[in-house]
């Protein structure tokens, strides 16, 4: 089973998801072991991460995404996901929503 990033609304939901499908591939995968490919000091970092404990910024995300594999337009669409979910003004939401739509509908359109 393949996840569709498309199909997600909630990045940190996406990122469980592929954080899954990896450990099922690999039986090594760890979250200790990502995190430590990361940069992470803290071997609970991630975990803190993936429960929302943690606010994220650009570069652990590109960061995140590249280790999960996923392609430049697919890491757009995460981090658009990522901004939606930090930022508490209506005018910026709904633009962000508006990128968000048009990431899913121009991938649709290359398929």
């Amino acid at each position: 089973m393949s996840v569709n990033v498309y199909s997600y609304h909630d990045h940190l939901a996406l990122f469980r998801d592929l954080l899954e499908q990896r450990r099922v591939r690999d039986r090594r995968f760890s979250h200790r072991r990502l995190g430590r490919s990361m940069g992470f000091s803290s071997p609970s970092m991630l975990r803190k991460i993936l429960r929302g404990e943690c606010r994220l910024t650009a570069p652990v995300v590109g960061n995140l995404c590249a280790l999960l594999g996923l392609a430049k337009p697919e890491r757009a669409y995460v981090w658009t996901m990522v901004q939606l979910s930090q930022t508490p003004d209506l005018r910026s939401r709904e633009r962000l929503e508006r990128r968000l739509l048009r990431l899913r509908l121009g991938r649709v359109a290359h398929m």
